[in-house]
């Protein structure tokens, strides 16, 4: 986690900021949080990527989230296939269980290398879809730098 909104008891600063905002995104909201620059948007939005915040927020019920963290800085290129080939290598970067999901590795190659420009699109469905498909946890996507 961030080190900057972490305490040295292992809890965490914003937690005003982060209550509420779990709390939407645990009923399936989506939350855009906007404001001027250097105000800590990215430290927060780090935070609510790691497990345990939510485990602290929601109990039991917070382990049935996979919070993946996605910064936009991070695209190789900035097209659709750099988009989806972003969002895809996030959701492997997360978890080892999609780390390892033979699905989601071949959707993510034919993504990188694709046979034609119609293979783009639907290999990165194909990549959301295995994420999800017998997924035992709720996925939260959290878009940093997304302007």
């Amino acid at each position: 986690m961030t080190t900057t909104l972490r305490q040295s008891d292992g809890s965490y600063m914003r937690q005003t900021d982060v209550g509420p905002i779990i709390q939407l995104l645990n009923r399936s909201h989506c939350v855009e949080l906007t404001g001027f620059s250097n105000v800590g948007k990215s430290s927060l939005m780090r935070v609510l990527a790691h497990v345990d915040v939510w485990l602290q927020q929601l109990g039991e019920e917070g382990s049935a989230v996979l919070p993946v963290y996605i910064d936009c800085n991070r695209m190789l290129e900035m097209t659709e296939q750099g988009f989806y080939e972003l969002v895809l290598r996030c959701l492997q970067e997360s978890s080892p269980a999609l780390a390892e999901n033979r699905e989601l590795q071949n959707a993510y190659e034919a993504l990188v290398a694709p046979a034609n420009v119609f293979q783009v699109p639907l290999s990165f469905s194909n990549g959301l879809t295995a994420a999800l498909h017998k997924a035992e946890y709720k996925l939260v996507l959290l878009f940093d730098e997304f302007d």
